[in-house]
């Protein structure tokens, strides 16, 4: 799953249609810790409820997946322009 959706932190979150391949990309929370209304809640579900996408992208918070040097580098975009914001616990 690593290798297939190349998530760097802990809070990546994808969301797929069938139609329509990638439609959100990003966290689901406003900060670490965060809880409730955020963009990327809201992104989720406004395209699952009413098939709108408000916002394809948002910051991704939570700890890297991997070891310094194994993963792109804090606050980087990859190639499909994900934002990355890693944190250590």
């Amino acid at each position: 799953e690593i290798q297939l959706f190349r998530p760097q932190t802990s809070g990546q979150v994808y969301l797929y249609s069938t139609e329509n391949g990638l439609i959100y990309s990003g966290g689901i929370t406003a900060s670490r810790g965060h809880e409730g209304d955020n963009d990327g809640r809201t992104a989720i579900l406004s395209y699952v409820l009413e098939k709108k996408v408000l916002t394809p992208k948002t910051f991704v918070f939570g700890c890297s997946l991997f070891h310094d040097g194994e993963s792109v580098n804090e606050n980087s975009n990859d190639d499909r322009g994900i934002i990355y914001e890693h944190y250590s616990h």
